[in-house]
C-alpha cells in the first residue's frame, strides 16, 4: 500500500445517514451476502438500539479519553467479524493492535487471527494510500484505530487547519464510499479534545457528517470511577426506537472493561 505492507494472516495476526442503521437498508446482494448479516459489538443496549448489530455500509465512531477502553472495542469488534468468518482490514495509527488480545477476546478460536490483516500506518499520505488501495475494498469491516491523530499531528506543524479540515473531510468521504459501494461496515476511534474546560470529539464536524452511529466513552465519577466506565450511544436510525416510538436514538450505558472485553457493568 505504498510503501505500507498489508500483512495478512497469524503475522499480523451517500454513506450519511441514509439507512444503513435500519433493517431494511441495502439492496439484496451488493456485496456476496452483505445484506444477511449483523455483528453484535458485545454491548446489548448498543445493539439494541442498532436492532441487533453492525451491518454492512454502517460507519461507527468510537471516540472519548485515554484509557476509556476505545481500542479495546475495536479489537473486540473486529474480533467478533473474524469469529464470524468476515475479513478485516486493521488500520492501526498510534501502534495499539495487540494480537494476543484478539485471541483473548475470540477465547480459543485463533483463527480469528487469519482473517484479519493489520497495516500499520505513521504518516497521513500512507493513511490515505491504505483506503485508497483497490485491495480494501474486499474486506467486510475496516478499522482506523485512531482516525484523527496523524492529521492533527501532522498539520499541528507543517499544515493549515483549513488544509487539515478539508483533507480529513476527503478522506472520510473516501472510507463512506468504501462503506457504500463495498458494503463494507466502518470502525472508527477517536480522541478528545479540550475546549474552554469542556471537552469535544476532535474533528467533530467532519466526522459527524458521515457517522451513523457514534459512541462516546468515558470514566464514570464518584467511588467506582477506576473500575467503571459510561458511555453513550447516538444513532441517526434506530429501529429499536422506531418501534417503541421513542423520540431520541440516544442510549446510556455503564460497562467494565474485562479480558473478554467491554461488558456492561453490574448495576
Amino acid at each position: 500500500m505504498r510503501g505500507e505492507e498489508i500483512r495478512d494472516g497469524p503475522a499480523a495476526a451517500s454513506a450519511r445517514r441514509s439507512g444503513p442503521c435500519r433493517r431494511d437498508a441495502g439492496s439484496p446482494g451488493a456485496r456476496r451476502d452483505a445484506s444477511a448479516y449483523e455483528i453484535p459489538t458485545g454491548l446489548p443496549v448498543v445493539d439494541d438500539l442498532l436492532g441487533g448489530g453492525i451491518r454492512p455500509g454502517m460507519i461507527v465512531d468510537v471516540f472519548g479519553g485515554y484509557g476509556t477502553g476505545k481500542t479495546q472495542l475495536l479489537l473486540q469488534v473486529a474480533s467478533a467479524f473474524a469469529g464470524a468468518g468476515r475479513r478485516v482490514l486493521y488500520v492501526d495509527t498510534v501502534g495499539k493492535f495487540r494480537p494476543e488480545r484478539l485471541v483473548e477476546m475470540a477465547g480459543t478460536d485463533a483463527r480469528v487471527l487469519d482473517r484479519i490483516a493489520l497495516v500499520s500506518i505513521r504518516s497521513v499520505a500512507a493513511q490515505i494510500a491504505a483506503v485508497d488501495d483497490p485491495r480494501s475494498g474486499e474486506f467486510d469491516l475496516i478499522v482506523v484505530d485512531s482516525v484523527t491523530d496523524l492529521f492533527s499531528y501532522e498539520y499541528s506543524r507543517y499544515g493549515s487547519l483549513l488544509e487539515r479540515n478539508q483533507l480529513f473531510f476527503d478522506y472520510m468521504r473516501s472510507l463512506a464510499r468504501l462503506a457504500v459501494r463495498g458494503r463494507a461496515s466502518v470502525l472508527v476511534s477517536n480522541m478528545i479534545r479540550t475546549a474552554s474546560d469542556v471537552e469535544v470529539e476532535n474533528m467533530a464536524a467532519e466526522i459527524s457528517h458521515f457517522a451513523h452511529l457514534k459512541m462516546h466513552l468515558a470514566r464514570e465519577d464518584g467511588a467506582h470511577a477506576k473500575k467503571r466506565f459510561r458511555g453513550r450511544a447516538s444513532c441517526a436510525f434506530s429501529p429499536a426506537a422506531d418501534a417503541q416510538g421513542l423520540a431520541g436514538h440516544d442510549r446510556e450505558f455503564a460497562y467494565v472493561i474485562l479480558a473478554s472485553g467491554l461488558r456492561p457493568a453490574a448495576s
